[in-house]
């Protein structure tokens, strides 16, 4: 009888843990979503002040469902004659399709960042390179990409974008210093760029 009762028990107990562990985890995602890692850097074309700039770009963070891409980014100015700036921010990006060899990617940037205008030109690419104090300000820029398929794990894109900036004519006494504001920032962006992650 003794061993009965702790037969029944056991049997009472496993079927307790059995029913227990079939129960699944409930998630924001859901149980099939994948995540991985993805980064990327792409170079920035656009117009300043009516002269060609260029700016370099690099981002990395989650990749969701080998589609999905939510990153931290930031850039700054290389290639301007007269006009340094840089920002941080976070990305958004879902690309359409990406198991096709050539598909698009619609993205959106939020950031913030600072300038500084020179009096002089530059000399050089070098000439004050990373020196971006100045006043402050708030971007929003979204873009679309065509992406080539260069391998499973690497991707070639090249997209146009459009930036608007926020809060440098608000103070007019930094404006005079600087000479830059919304407008000169704002404008068209030709992104030439490649991304990597880890595809499954």
């Amino acid at each position: 009888m003794k061993n009965l009762k702790l037969l029944l028990m056991v049997l009472f107990v496993a079927a307790f843990l059995s029913n227990a562990s079939a129960q699944k985890t409930k998630t924001i995602f859901g149980g099939d979503t994948q995540l991985s890692f993805a980064w990327g850097m792409d170079l920035k074309v656009n117009s300043i002040q009516d002269e060609t700039g260029t700016l370099w770009e690099i981002y990395g963070g989650a990749l969701v469902n080998n589609s999905t891409i939510i990153a931290l980014t930031g850039g700054m100015n290389i290639g301007h004659p007269k006009v340094n700036y840089g920002y941080l921010g976070l990305l958004g990006q879902y690309t359409f399709k990406p198991q096709e060899i050539i598909h698009f990617s619609g993205q959106l940037l939020l950031g913030t960042g600072s300038t500084k205008d020179y009096e002089q030109e530059k000399s050089s690419t070098f000439d004050n390179y990373g020196n971006i104090s100045g006043p402050g300000f708030l971007l929003i820029e979204p873009a679309i990409n065509a992406e080539l398929n260069l391998s499973v794990k690497a991707k070639l894109y090249l997209g146009l974008g459009y930036r608007i900036i926020t809060g440098l004519d608000e103070d007019h006494e930094l404006i005079s210093k600087t000479k830059v504001t919304n407008k000169d920032l704002s404008g068209l962006n030709l992104l030439f760029g490649v991304k990597f992650a880890l595809y499954k």
